[in-house]
């Protein structure tokens, strides 16, 4: 059975996430937080499925192709799951609706061999607009990797529990057993072409000449039954702003007429001279953030709304951040991934630097306070943390470095007077050593290193002390160290003659 949950959730290759929440955190919308972290080798679906430690498998696999995604809803309060399921089956969408681990539901799709990351993406994108879910998070949210610490992002894996979970799938509105869900999403995996023939073209275009070139939001919303109460005027702002462009001085006449088409009930006189009378005071854009909102479609229609970020010339999708030794960032400009550092995001003529290596693209030039102000919007606010894992990291690389010198064969000292001669001394508890020898054998193993304090810095983390131990008679200052995890297999160093 885990070998076919784990067949129909292959990820990126040996790594994966783990998340806890021992000690949670519940948010006032619903959402669950607890810690979690990344680990390298195979994923740990045992301990999931016994409810030991949550697994998160991060789609993107290497080579940029995916086995699964999942459109992600992050609405804890209120969710209709069973509502969800069904108009998933009336559009009929490959999907599984699965309850997510803080209450919130989880769409995925399973393929029966791998598909580009960038199709998948591309259609998950259009089902969740067509969903009314428009710019709710895709998984995968990269198309792409730029470089080994760009790992991606993961998603919390439903059944953490087996069958006691609260993170289940459903099927005609009821709960399915692990087994089950098993059976129904191996009954639901797509092909490739299968995913391209999912394409809903009278909600893509409709038929009425009101609607040709539109943003898609607006032929979604005319095609399911019009624009309801509630969110009329909103919707009507943005049409009006389409309007402008396509019609120019006619524009009034047009959506006085487009209230009558795709609102139900239209608007009153009254509601569409006051759009109207603001769309003249005002120029506006369309703002993107509807329920049907498709970003990369709008962009491509005839009279959508161009690039996101006018002033800038460009569009920005997903920011990721890598935490470790020095932050890294990977954004999605024009859908091409770009790495970049802190310093490039803090200088726009280094941005448009990386951005002109990478993908050949051009900023506008702003005022800095404006590009302070896009950075802080657009790349901090957004940003996903991902945490590098640990044995990537200079302090991981140095710690398994450490544990080798603490344990090697050659350093072994049968006495304390042995350190004296570069080995290593180890008491019950702790070791023992002269500073010297750490460093000549990481010199030895080519080690890098900026100075001895940084060294020194990164055993304070582990409590090392400096003490004194009495040879012939004589004080010798060493460094007294908690044994860290023996490594298996054993190490051998060959002594260097001088040293002894």
């Amino acid at each position: 059975m885990l070998e076919r949950l784990s067949s129909l959730f292959s990820g990126y290759e040996n790594v994966f996430g783990q998340y806890s929440t021992d000690k949670p955190t519940h948010h006032d919308n619903g959402k669950i937080e607890g810690s979690a972290w990344t680990e390298r080798g195979a994923p740990a679906w045992k301990r999931h499925v016994e409810g030991k430690v949550g697994l998160g498998i991060i789609p993107l696999k290497i080579d940029n192709t995916v086995k699964f995604g999942a459109i992600d809803i992050d609405v804890y309060k209120g969710i209709d799951h069973g509502g969800i399921e069904q108009k998933v089956n009336s559009l009929g969408l490959p999907l599984v609706v699965c309850r997510s681990k803080s209450g919130g539901a989880h769409l995925y799709v399973f393929f029966k061999e791998p598909v580009r990351a960038r199709t998948a993406i591309d259609k998950l994108g259009e089902w969740a607009t067509i969903l009314g879910y428009g710019g709710v998070e895709i998984f995968p949210k990269q198309s792409e990797r730029v470089s080994p610490n760009d790992i991606g992002n993961w998603i919390n894996m439903p059944y953490f529990g087996g069958d006691l979970t609260t993170r289940y799938a459903i099927k005609n509105g009821k709960k399915l057993k692990l087994a089950e869900f098993i059976e129904y999403a191996e009954s639901k995996q797509i092909t490739l072409s299968d995913l391209r023939s999912k394409v809903f073209e009278p909600l893509e275009e409709a038929d009425e000449e009101l609607l040709e070139g539109a943003p898609p939001c607006l032929c979604i919303m005319y095609a399911q039954g019009g624009v309801p109460e509630g969110v009329r005027n909103n919707t009507m702002l943005d049409a009006g702003v389409y309007l402008r462009k396509k019609y120019g001085d006619d524009w009034k006449v047009k959506l006085i007429e487009l209230n009558q088409l795709i609102c139900k009930p239209p608007l009153n006189p009254t509601e569409v001279a006051q759009l109207i009378k603001s769309l003249d005071r005002k120029t506006y854009e369309m703002r993107c953030n509807g329920p049907h909102c498709n970003k990369k479609k709008c962009k491509m229609a005839q009279y959508g709304r161009g690039p996101m970020y006018t002033d800038l010339g460009i569009d920005v999708g997903v920011v990721t951040k890598v935490e470790g030794d020095e932050a890294a960032w990977y954004l999605e400009i024009n859908d091409r991934r770009v790495k970049m550092s802190t310093k490039h995001l803090m200088s726009q003529g280094r941005f448009n630097e990386r951005c002109v290596e990478s993908i050949n693209v051009l900023t506008t030039p702003l005022p800095y306070n404006r590009w302070l102000e896009f950075i802080q919007t657009v790349i901090l606010n957004k940003a996903d943390v991902v945490q590098l894992p640990r044995e990537a990291t200079w302090d991981g690389q140095f710690w398994h470095r450490f544990s080798q010198f603490s344990y090697a064969m050659g350093l072994r000292a049968s006495a304390v007077e042995e350190i004296l001669l570069g080995k290593v001394f180890r008491t019950k508890d702790d070791i023992v050593f002269l500073p010297i020898s750490l460093f000549e054998f990481l010199s030895e193993v080519r080690f890098r290193f900026d100075s001895p304090e940084q060294i020194w810095a990164a055993l304070l983390d582990r409590e090392v002390k400096r003490d004194q131990v009495v040879i012939s008679g004589k004080e010798i200052e060493v460094w007294r160290i908690k044994k860290p995890d023996e490594l298996k297999p054993q190490v051998t160093v060959t002594m260097a003659p001088e040293q002894f």
